[in-house]
């Protein structure tokens, strides 16, 4: 190849691509996100002041809108586009193996293996990326404390005589630490390994069930709800209600515990 896009020699491409990539591009993240932390840190304080007021009522400071926006989907989407790069690596092989060694492959098996990888990546970029949207996508709360859960217009008030059973589970690190990780409320179900596995796979928000990924809550203003502040809210919301959380034992791991609630 004696040039290449755009008329450029190879190596000033191949330069320009890695000036880009290491410089260029953390450059404009970091221009891009800048505001954004300002932002975070303001709301942060202004939460932590308003707590801190004389008279304030408890989780006075989370009144409002919450935002519900996922990260878990990119590890999926990333294993999904690295799986799935076969579907496109007949024709980079095409253009990028010298002519002799690409009219000696075996086309058929580089088909395949594009058509193999195919299915299974571009299922799995699909599920990562339509999962987090059946959850809870946003929460409204008012000063008295009640909250409502809300997904693509619709509106579900937290009644625990309704949800008669509520369960948080959690997950833990590399090194045994555990944090709260998604909370499930259930019309019908007692907490069990396959209210936990359908929930995880296929979470929803109906009359009969509804599951909240506690990861990556924001509120209106900008600042973040650690996991463990919700956690916080839930089992003061249980306790409120005159059901009392039954914490369940942790086996080698320090951090929170899973609990669950049953309405009487």
């Amino acid at each position: 190849m004696n040039n290449g896009p755009f008329g450029l020699p190879p190596k000033v491409f191949s330069f320009g691509v890695l000036i880009v990539w290491l410089m260029v591009i953390p450059a404009l993240s970091m221009v891009l996100t800048r505001n954004k932390r300002r932002r975070m840190r303001t709301a942060g304080a202004a939460r932590l002041r308003a707590q801190q007021l004389p008279g304030a009522q408890p989780f006075s400071d989370l009144v409002g809108l919450w935002h519900f926006k996922s990260a878990g989907r990119w590890p999926g989407v990333i294993c999904g586009v690295v799986l799935g790069f076969g579907v496109i690596s007949v024709p980079l092989s095409k253009f990028m193996l010298p002519p002799a060694v690409y009219a000696s492959a075996d086309k058929k098996e580089l088909l395949l293996t594009a058509l193999i990888s195919g299915a299974i990546g571009i299922p799995l970029i699909a599920y990562s990326l339509w999962r987090p949207t059946r959850a809870v996508q946003h929460c409204s709360l008012d000063p008295n404390c009640f909250l409502t859960f809300g997904r693509h217009g619709l509106g579900y008030p937290l009644d625990l005589r309704h949800y008669r059973y509520a369960r948080t589970h959690i997950s833990r690190g590399r090194y045994g630490s555990a944090w709260p990780s998604m909370l499930v409320l259930d019309r019908d179900s007692p907490p069990g390994i396959g209210t936990l596995l359908s929930s995880m796979l296929f979470p929803r928000v109906d009359e009969r069930r509804i599951v909240l990924f506690h990861n990556r809550w924001w509120t209106d203003a900008g600042a973040l709800i650690g996991p463990n502040e919700l956690d916080d809210f839930f089992i003061y919301t249980c306790m409120r209600a005159g059901y009392p959380p039954r914490f369940r034992q942790r086996w080698f791991s320090s951090g929170r515990p899973a609990w669950d609630a049953r309405a009487q």
